[in-house]
Formats: structure tokens, sequence, C-alpha cells
């Protein structure tokens, strides 16, 4: 990218379903054997009950590779999953989307188009700009507040700020802290007039074709989504994470692994899969 921000694309390169497209074709049987075991011998080791891999060459799937049970069969390249902070890929397509359009701008204060963003340092507070958001150096720390209450919302984080002390100066080093992107997860909101999830849906899933993808969970559920896992001494038991639609901009979005490969196929060709424009080159 050449804003200074974590380029989308290497960002999305470095993601568990990585996109290394081969130079022509589908991959070679002798490399797809060897993928198929390491992938394999990894899983074994680490105690993965299911894994989907795909491998992309421009828009098409090349290779794949999937094991374990989802929620209504075997896992395929188009069973969903909760992506966890992948989410965070999508929320920030969705933001260079409209700088895009000339509805944000990346330097600008974040007070400019959420008046009600703060922190406990009301300076910093109208310092902090879309960038350092993205960019996650806007000084927010990793156990930043969040809001409570069974329907919360996106606004409702953003106020929940308000109290917070930054772990370091405004645009300074690097913090890995969801509240960046819950707060642009709002942002995308206010901008938008749209939900978050409908934004998503209109402007992200229907033009690339994500049709296995989803902000909601009984959709997901019902398309298979494979129920997660924690590793207690060797045994895979139920997860204790739960949906929460209130984090959809940084940890709730439901996708596959071919979904995912079509949203990195678009970022790694500078913004473009086939005929549909999702960001400027530049983003």
């Amino acid at each position: 990218m050449n804003l200074n921000l974590y380029p989308l694309r290497s960002l999305m390169a470095a993601m568990v379903l990585g996109l290394a497209g081969p130079a022509r074709g589908e991959v070679a049987e002798a490399m797809r054997k060897a993928l198929d075991r390491v992938i394999e011998e990894k899983a074994e080791a680490h105690l993965v009950p299911g894994i989907a891999v795909v491998v992309m060459e421009r828009e098409k799937v090349a290779y794949s590779f999937c094991r374990g049970p989802a929620g209504t069969g075997e896992i395929t390249p188009e069973t969903p999953f909760i992506v966890g902070s992948i989410s965070k890929l999508f929320t920030a397509t969705a933001v260079m989307q409209l700088v895009d359009r000339g509805k944000i701008e990346l330097d600008a204060p974040v007070q400019r188009y959420l008046p009600d963003f703060r922190v406990a340092d009301a300076d910093a507070s109208g310092r902090i700009t879309v960038r350092q958001l993205l960019n996650q150096n806007s000084g927010l720390p990793t156990n930043a507040a969040r809001a409570t209450g069974a329907d919360r919302t996106l606004q409702d984080h953003v106020k929940a700020l308000s109290g917070v002390s930054l772990a370091g100066p405004v645009g300074g080093v690097h913090t890995y802290s969801s509240p960046n992107y819950q707060v642009l997860g709002a942002l995308v909101e206010k901008v938008s007039g749209r939900s978050f999830a409908q934004y998503l849906e209109e402007n992200i899933f229907l033009p690339l074709g994500l049709r296995h993808s989803f902000t909601n969970l009984s959709q997901a559920r019902a398309n298979g989504l494979v129920p997660g896992r924690n590793l207690w001494f060797g045994w895979a038991g139920p997860s204790f994470y739960e949906f929460e639609p209130d984090r959809l901009p940084t940890a709730s979005i439901m996708t596959s692994a071919a979904d995912l490969g079509r949203l990195l196929a678009a970022h790694l060709q500078n913004g473009r899969l086939g005929d549909v424009r999702l960001v400027s080159e530049s983003a």
C-alpha cells in the first residue's frame, strides 16, 4: 500500500490461508502430494481437528486440502468457519473502499467522523487518525475496555473507550488492539449509513461472489459452520468462544477457505477480481 498502512496485500498474505499461486495451471501432482503430506503432518502434530486450505491462481482454486467434520458433513473449501481476527481484513477493506469513494480521509482525526470517540487524554483523543487505527499505532492498549450488555453496539464500544489510558504515544509503536478495529467498524457504519453487516454483504460479499461468507449465525450454521474446538491435554473439546455480532469488525465474521481465497486474490491482483474492482490499486 502506498499509504504507509499495513499493506492489505501483505497483511492478507501473512494469514494462515495465505495465497501463493503456482506459475501456470493447477498444482502439479507431485507438488500436490507433497503439500498434502506437509499439511497432514502439521495438523496431526498440532492436534488440529479440522482444517481447510486453498491455494489460488488468480481467481481460481489451484489446490485445496480439507480434513475433519463440519456442522453438516465433512469440511470442504466452501465450509464456513468463524475466522477470528482475520475479520479485520474485511474491515480494512471496507475502510479503504470508503477512502476510494472520498468519504474517509486516512489522516483525518477519528473525531471528524465519530464525535463521541475519546480516550482519557483529551488532547490525544483529537489527534488519533483513521490511518493510526488501521496501523494499530493509535496508542490504544491491548486490554482496552469494551462495552458490556446483551444489546451492545459498535457505538457502545466506542463510548467505552472514554476512560482508557493510552499504552503509548499517538502514532508511536504498533500495539495490537482489537478496539482499533471496533472503532473502524463504527466508522464504516457512520459514514456509509448502513449497518456493518449490511455494508459487508453489499460491498464485499456480493460483488466478489462470496457465497459462503456470513454475518448471521443462523445462516452460517445452516450452511455447515464448523464448531470451534479448544485443546485440553490432547483432547479437542468444544470452544468457549461465542459468536458476538457486535464484534464482526474484529473477530466474528464467518467465511470459508474458498471465499477467503477470492478476497486474497482480489488484493493480490491490485484490488481487482475478474471484472470486479474491489479497491483501487493504491489501496
